[in-house]
């Protein structure tokens, strides 16, 4: 089933992702006021994008497992999951090969263990999609509620969660600490799941809203 108004707020925030992404790397930086509104705009679209995600979790596979196609939608969900992250690996290939970089630094990254800039989202994106699954079983058979108390902790513990220190003992540790929960480690490209799994609960909790409204797309 597709959703007109989601596909086309989808591609506006792609969009202006990507729009972002290029006036950092032309390293655009002087524009006064009219520059300034725009890039608040602009680094407004990738939460919006984890909304818009959150939204067809619960208004398309939420569905779908509701109605007994739970084996199914699982392995959709599995199967863009691997899809990202062959796209993620393929992004890693391209710049390590345009960077200079050595193959050891490219098998970090295909293991999620480098930082890639501009398309650390394809590796947020795979590992959400390996979640989904959990994140839709527990919708349907739970409620959202239990979802939404777990993002409310999350930020409450920031305090705590700040500073955790990162991961010891393996190259690429800071950055995979980063990755799962952020924590101490700030200098990595792409949010955290921990953190940002907010957005997406927050996008299936409109999508609940949204559900209670058949027929009015």
């Amino acid at each position: 089933m597709r959703y007109l108004g989601i596909d086309l707020a989808r591609s506006v925030a792609v969009f202006c992702v990507i729009l972002g992404h290029a006036l950092i790397g032309a390293n655009v930086s002087e524009g006064g006021i009219g520059l300034a509104t725009l890039r608040f705009f602009l680094a407004v679209s990738p939460p919006v994008f984890f909304c818009l995600f959150g939204c067809m979790l619960q208004l398309v596979y939420a569905r779908q497992y509701a109605a007994g196609r739970a084996t199914e939608t699982t392995q959709r969900l599995l199967t863009r999951s691997l899809q990202c992250w062959i796209l993620y690996v393929l992004t890693c290939a391209a710049f390590c090969i345009a960077a200079g970089l050595p193959v050891t630094y490219f098998v970090r990254c295909a293991l999620l263990l480098g930082d890639t800039p501009f398309t650390d989202i394809l590796k947020f994106y795979a590992a959400l999609l390996l979640f989904a699954p959990l994140l839709v079983a527990i919708s349907v058979r739970v409620g959202l509620w239990p979802l939404i108390l777990f993002c409310a902790a999350v930020q409450a513990a920031y305090p705590i969660i700040s500073q955790i220190p990162p991961m010891q003992g393996f190259a690429g540790a800071g950055t995979l600490s980063a990755f799962l929960y952020g924590g101490e480690y700030i200098g990595h490209t792409g949010p955290s799941i921990l953190h940002g799994l907010g957005f997406v609960v927050f996008g299936m909790a409109l999508g609940g809203v949204w559900q209670s409204r058949r027929g009015r797309e």
